[in-house]
C-alpha cells in the first residue's frame, strides 16, 4: 500500500457476505454494477467468468470464495470491482461497493493479520462503526492459478478465432 505524503492511505470498502473489507485505491479501476458472465472452461476455481468490459474480456474472481466465505449465485445489486493484480486485470465480484474513505497509515494494524495468520490481508483498520480487513490483492491468484488463467483465456481466444 502505498501512502501520500500526510502518511494517509485511500481505501474503497466493500461488503462480502457480511464482512466489510477495503482495497487500496491505487489497485482499483472501476466499479461496475453487476452484468451477466460468460463462462470460462478450464479457469482457476476462483474465477466465476467473464464480464465484458468495453468489448474485453475481464476475468471476474468470486471475492466470498477467495475469501474462504460461503459462495452464492451473482445478484443484481453485487458490484465488480475491477483491479489491477500483478499478472492480470481483473474484476472482484463483491455484494456492494460502499464508500471511499481516507485514514492515517497508521490506523491500519499489521499485527494482527500476522498474529493470526491471515491469508490475503495487509491488515485490519479500525473504523468509527466497526472493523475493516485490508486486503492484499497481489496474493488474490497463486502462480498456478495465473498460468491457469492464462491457458483459459489463450484457449478461449483460440475458439473464438
Amino acid at each position: 500500500m502505498s501512502t501520500d505524503t500526510a502518511g494517509t492511505l485511500q481505501l474503497l470498502c466493500v461488503a462480502v457476505a457480511t464482512h466489510r473489507c477495503a482495497l487500496p485505491i491505487e489497485v482499483v479501476g472501476e466499479i461496475h454494477p453487476a452484468v451477466e458472465l460468460v463462462a470460462l472452461p478450464d479457469a482457476p476455481e476462483v474465477v466465476v467468468g467473464l464480464a465484458n468490459r468495453r468489448g474485453s474480456p475481464v476475468p471476474v474472481l468470486d471475492l466470498r470464495h477467495r475469501l474462504g466465505l460461503p459462495t452464492r449465485p451473482l445478484q443484481a445489486e453485487d458490484h465488480l470491482v475491477v483491479v489491477d493484480l500483478p499478472t492480470h486485470q481483473v474484476a472482484l465480484l463483491v455484494d456492494a461497493a460502499l464508500e471511499v474513505i481516507t485514514v492515517d497509515a497508521s490506523a491500519v494494524d499489521e499485527a494482527v493479520t500476522r498474529s493470526v495468520d491471515a491469508v490475503r490481508s495487509s491488515g485490519v483498520v479500525v473504523l468509527h462503526d466497526g472493523l475493516a480487513v485490508v486486503l492484499d490483492v497481489a496474493t488474490f491468484l497463486s502462480c498456478e492459478e495465473s498460468s491457469a488463467l492464462d491457458e483459459a483465456l489463450q484457449e478461449r481466444r483460440v475458439a473464438l478465432a
